[in-house]
């Protein structure tokens, strides 16, 4: 059976976040002081992602094991396809890796670079590594999924908040596939997303594993 850990049932005003803080362990020597908070499904507050989480939620509570992503079919009707990023994780003993299916349009832009159809580590830098795959390494470690919230600067002194969901998909409870989608909110009416890719830092103001409640 799929781990899992549920909340309490909530209170009025109780806090959507557990008090606990889940600290992310060096994966592939790549070490990290990410810390990741336990939350339910509330946190996430953008509709499309709130809707994707649910069904596969939903999918994993009635088979209590991790779904096939090609069996997935609620990503077939995600209103905004291009923010849609799949990689596949291969396994090597303790080493992780993973290899860029299918990139949003996102992905380039932030990162400088194109790793469609490339593994991660060999596309991006070590320093860019380390900030894309922070959360799909919790995601395989906890095979749960993991939201994250951030803000970065598109270049021109603008300020850009980012949410970016994490779903593990797999065989029983073995990760095989990661979709991550990524939704961005901007004021500025720049083209350029970001005009200096990978070279600002990130300012996380949230970061969750999601459990199964």
């Amino acid at each position: 059976m799929l781990r899992q850990t549920f909340l309490a049932p909530r209170e009025a005003g109780q806090s959507q976040v557990e008090s606990t803080t889940v600290f992310a362990k060096q994966v592939s020597g790549v070490p990290t002081d990410a810390q990741f908070d336990r939350a339910n499904s509330l946190v996430v507050r953008s509709l499309r992602q709130s809707r994707l989480l649910e069904a596969w939620l939903s999918e994993v509570k009635q088979s209590g094991s991790l779904p096939a992503l090609a069996d997935f079919s609620a990503v077939r009707g995600y209103p905004e396809p291009g923010e849609l990023t799949t990689f596949q994780v291969a396994t090597n003993g303790d080493d992780t890796r993973y290899f860029v299916v299918r990139e949003s349009t996102l992905f380039g832009n932030f990162f400088g670079s194109s790793a469609e159809g490339r593994f991660l580590d060999e596309a991006v830098s070590p320093k860019k590594l380390r900030v894309a795959r922070v959360s799909l390494d919790e995601c395989v470690r906890q095979a749960l999924p993991v939201f994250a919230s951030f803000a970065a600067d598109d270049g021109k002194n603008e300020q850009i908040i980012c949410e970016r969901l994490a779903l593990p998909f797999g065989n029983a409870t073995t990760v095989t596939d990661i979709l991550s989608t990524m939704k961005t909110t901007s004021w500025s009416k720049s083209e350029t997303l970001f005009a200096k890719p990978g070279s600002q830092e990130l300012r996380y103001s949230f970061r969750a594993v999601i459990d199964l409640n």
